[in-house]
């Protein structure tokens, strides 16, 4: 798993700006910050730190004043999740995941993911597995939606775009 020192120095590379730049960086926290199959904090971390490390160095450059940039993991996959803690006249507002969503274990072993939180995404995915129940094989057999289980229950009629 890359680090977030290591993700930093990979974003701040090519600007070709001086990389003890990223030393100066203090980088809090570690995985997992919050429940996911991807590493949430890392990109979250890294990212945001990148953007402040930028903006501190074009201070440096204008000022010549230095200034501090520290990052907590937690803090930062918050921010890249903070729709969740949105509310409307102190309404949370609906959930913003589509209920078909997820990860799903193919029947060879391997996993799929569904991102239907978009409509065009949630009508490419119904559409193409009703396709693939009328096929014979839409898919690599390695991986046939058809023997999908789900981590949790996908509606009926549900489908992805093609790999």
């Amino acid at each position: 798993m890359l680090s977030s020192r290591d993700a930093l120095a990979q974003l701040w590379s090519p600007a070709a700006l001086p990389s003890e730049a990223c030393r100066a960086v203090v980088l809090t926290g570690a995985e997992p910050a919050l429940p996911s199959s991807f590493c949430v904090g890392t990109a979250a971390q890294a990212s945001i730190a990148a953007s402040a490390l930028m903006a501190a160095e074009i201070h440096h450059l204008r000022s010549g004043q230095l200034q501090d940039i520290a990052v907590d993991m937690r803090d930062a996959a918050i921010l890249f999740r903070s729709e969740r803690y949105l509310s409307l006249n102190g309404v949370p507002c609906p959930e913003p995941m589509d209920a078909i969503f997820g990860l799903f274990q193919c029947g060879d072993g391997r996993w799929v993911r569904l991102h239907t939180n978009f409509p065009h995404h949630r009508d490419g995915v119904l559409r193409l597995l009703v396709v693939s129940r009328m096929t014979e094989t839409p898919w690599p057999k390695s991986c046939n939606p058809g023997r999908l289980k789900a981590s949790r229950r996908p509606a009926p009629a549900q489908g992805l775009s093609r790999p």
